[in-house]
C-alpha cells in the first residue's frame, strides 16, 4: 500500500534536518517519490517562504 508523509517548515534548512531525522527513524520504508515545493506568502510588504515537501513511499514486506 502506497503512503505519503508531509513535512512543512517556513526555514529550507530546517525542512531537510526534519526529513532527514524521519527517514533515519524509518529505514524500513521503500521510498517511490519526493515531491518539492515551496511558496510566498505576502504579508504587508514582507513575504514568508513555506517550504513542502511530500514523500511517497511503501512500507517495506517481511521476506516470505
Amino acid at each position: 500500500m502506497t503512503r505519503v508523509k508531509i513535512f512543512s517548515s517556513y526555514h529550507e534548512n530546517e525542512l531537510d534536518i526534519l526529513m532527514n531525522k524521519w527517514l533515519a527513524e524509518h529505514s524500513d520504508i521503500n521510498i517511490r517519490d519526493i515531491k518539492l515545493s515551496s511558496s510566498l506568502a505576502s504579508v504587508n510588504e514582507d513575504g514568508i517562504p513555506l517550504f513542502t515537501a511530500m514523500v511517497i513511499f511503501n512500507p517495506r514486506t517481511a521476506p516470505i
